[in-house]
């Protein structure tokens, strides 16, 4: 208002101008059960049982996204229950108590009955805050772990990334080499971009990349990053920084809260050891399809045997899971 008074006051007319015209109200986008439109992913189904814990965004989000534009919204994974799996959606239930259908390509199933110990990494639910998180177990129980969260800066204002969170039973599962909940990296043009596998198939996967920005990309374009890899002092390593990997030297490990230490632009962070690489030279490699991975059939090579895995996955589909590296706890 003060701009418009401003500009009135010094034109010299005698009327202030007129209201702008009010932007016009997207029409809904007409989509076929389980697609997201604005991204060339394919429908998929899921491995997650009734009753199961699982990462979704909101279906009010999925449509405002949907609308405004897949390219231009930030994604959340929050926890849900699974009320009736479908063959493209499901029904799932929010924390919040709130029911609605979403593609199966958004959903990450959480089998239940999972068990952890000291040192070992997860995949699972912020519980002191909200989303999808990866992290590493310090203490608690194996039903009941105590961990730290690693998809929050080390330096965080609010102190949150040295916090211990206490996790709940059912809500989480083992973060394993190749499968949906390592980070990726995909190359989009001159530049390799980072993200979390949110969803996979033999030929396409889905990543949650910087600021939440949903990608869909073609298995090619990407490696998994394994996060058992070990790192020492003086090691030169990939890390993301601000969304796209750059070269680094290892100045310090903490491998019991799974952070390695290095230096971008001259100033030292504590990289999650579940974003950092040796080198990312094996694109189109190491994905496995099947349980914890989703997807239809192989869906690349990596370095441990091959063989069929469990029908369907966290992207969904059946068949045979293609080639990975075991998971493995840092040191």
């Amino acid at each position: 208002m003060i701009a418009v008074l401003t500009l009135f006051a010094c034109s010299g007319s005698s009327t202030p101008p007129p209201e702008p015209e009010p932007a016009p109200v997207p029409e809904p986008v007409e989509a076929q059960p389980g697609t997201i439109p604005g991204l060339d992913f394919p429908v998929v189904k899921t491995t997650a049982a009734e009753g199961d814990f699982v990462l979704a965004p909101s279906r009010d989000f999925f449509d405002r996204a949907v609308s405004d534009g897949i390219d231009k919204a930030t994604f959340i994974f929050y926890g849900a229950t699974m009320l009736e799996p479908g063959p493209a959606e499901s029904k799932v239930k929010s924390l919040a108590g709130t029911e609605f259908t979403i593609p199966n390509s958004l959903i990450i199933p959480i089998p239940r009955a999972q068990e952890a110990k000291v040192g070992d990494l997860l995949l699972g639910h912020w519980e002191s805050g909200s989303g999808l998180q990866r992290a590493i177990v310090v203490s608690g129980t194996a039903t009941e772990p105590v961990v730290r969260d690693l998809d929050l800066d080390l330096d965080n204002p609010a102190g949150v990334g040295q916090k211990d969170d206490a996790w709940k039973a059912d809500r989480f599962r083992a973060l394993e080499a190749g499968r949906v909940g390592v980070s990726v990296a995909c190359k989009s043009g001159d530049k390799v971009e980072h993200g979390v596998l949110v969803a996979l198939t033999p030929k396409k996967l889905l990543s949650l990349g910087f600021a939440g920005r949903l990608s869909a990309w073609t298995v090619d374009q990407c490696m998994p990053i394994d996060p058992g890899v070990t790192y020492a002092v003086g090691d030169t390593v990939q890390v993301p920084w601000v969304g796209t990997y750059t070269e680094a030297k290892v100045t310090k490990v903490d491998a019991k809260i799974g952070r390695v230490f290095a230096s971008v632009h001259d100033k030292e962070t504590g990289y999650a050891v579940t974003d950092v690489a040796k080198a990312l030279d094996t694109f189109g490699e190491g994905f496995v399809a099947g349980k914890g991975g989703g997807g239809e059939g192989k869906a690349g090579k990596g370095k441990a045997g091959e063989g069929k895995a469990p029908a369907g996955g966290d992207g969904g589909g059946e068949g045979k899971g293609g080639k990975g590296s075991k998971a493995k706890r840092p040191h």
